[in-house]
């Protein structure tokens, strides 16, 4: 997990860090141990197996045995997960040892259809409790804090994050053009980009069927492509067969899941990204598009749109204008020098404001807090 990490590495030299993760069985069978441990940029991760596998709810017995074992000697735990196995575990350790903890669900507190009524259940007989004994609570936006609060914690214990951005990560120019070559994209295009997991809840659809708009409205802008990065999420073989339909198929890409490096190109070489989503309660490409310094298309019933529209790197659109997305696109591929002032101001923001070393310190004072009123 990206957070996860970069808070590690932030505060890695001024504590004493370690990382319980799950992982697959069959992994830790192929290097023949039960559990691995690795320490990875100056801090410790320790891997447990998955018990059933088909199940959801992420239950490794290991890492229960190993809470129990542990926990008396951690002085804060940040659990980075919400209706899991080891939710209840550090819960239960942790009023047993007087440890306190602080949970950030990562925006998966909202009843989803998927398992709904599962998931009622475990709130009912867990998660409130959960929530309730946690000393403080992580939002990454004010719409995930009042979610929060839809679930009675008080306000009092709900800190408001935004996520970081590595700024320095986007800076590779020579990586452009062999992310063309890699794609067999021709080095004059033109690219608008979405990047992210292909799935139906994305927003992909209204993206495809804006830029089909596009190309029959603008018939001119012949070099522009659009790019389709991510790994598929159950909605690829759709979205293949909708490229089709609308006849787009021969401007489009669709390059599955990429390296770090691809993904840091491909934010290089686009004119634009497009993070259509209808609703999250926080969007991270549009603030690592800022970072490459590309301009950003976003839906206004995003949380995001907020951010882009307030510290102007970018146009908000309404999930389903297919027209209006069109012209977004276009009125940013027409006019490069307004394109460019708009990523420079997205950059200049995201340095100045979401650098990780100032995030990381605003998780560190609420470690502190919670350990000084425990």
């Amino acid at each position: 997990m990206t957070i996860l990490r970069n808070i590690c590495r932030e505060l890695r030299g001024k504590h004493e860090i370690a990382v319980f993760a799950t992982t697959s069985p069959s992994r830790l069978a192929d290097l023949g141990q039960k559990s691995l441990h690795k320490v990875v940029d100056g801090y410790t991760v320790k891997y447990f197996p998955r018990n059933l596998k088909r199940t959801r709810f992420n239950i490794s017995v290991a890492m229960g045995i190993a809470l129990r074992n542990c926990m008396k000697d951690f002085d804060i735990v940040h659990v980075h997960s919400w209706r899991q196995f080891q939710d209840m575990m550090v819960h239960h350790y942790s009023r047993k040892f007087k440890v306190p903890y602080v949970l950030q669900a990562h925006g998966a507190l909202p009843l989803t259809n998927h398992a709904k009524s599962s998931k009622i259940l475990y709130d009912l007989f867990f998660g409130q409790r959960v929530l309730n004994d946690a000393s403080s609570v992580i939002a990454s936006s004010e719409l995930e804090a009042e979610q929060y609060e839809n679930y009675r914690v008080h306000p009092s214990k709900i800190h408001i994050i935004p996520p970081g951005v590595n700024s320095n990560a986007f800076v590779d120019q020579e990586g452009i053009s062999s992310f063309k070559a890699k794609f067999s994209i021709d080095v004059d295009s033109e690219i608008v980009l979405y990047l992210g997991r292909v799935h139906r809840l994305k927003g992909i659809d209204f993206l495809m069927h804006a830029f089909s708009n596009f190309i029959r409205t603008f018939p001119q802008h012949k070099n522009v492509l659009l790019v389709i990065a991510g790994p598929d999420d159950g909605f690829l073989t759709e979205a293949v067969h909708l490229a089709k339909t609308l006849q787009i198929e021969n401007r489009m890409i669709f390059t599955g899941m990429l390296t770090q490096k691809d993904k840091v190109a491909a934010m290089m070489g686009s004119r634009l990204v497009v993070s259509p989503e209808k609703s999250n309660v926080f969007l991270i490409v549009p603030l690592e598009a800022a970072a490459a310094g590309r301009p950003v298309i976003v839906s206004k019933s995003n949380y995001v749109s907020h951010t882009v529209e307030d510290r102007g790197f970018g146009i908000s659109v309404e999930y389903g204008d297919v027209t209006g997305l069109a012209k977004s696109i276009n009125y940013l591929v027409e006019n490069p020098n307004i394109s460019r002032t708009l990523g420079n101001r997205g950059r200049e923001f995201v340095v100045e404001d979401m650098n990780w070393a100032k995030v990381a310190r605003k998780y560190e004072n609420v470690y502190l807090d919670a350990v000084s009123n425990n």
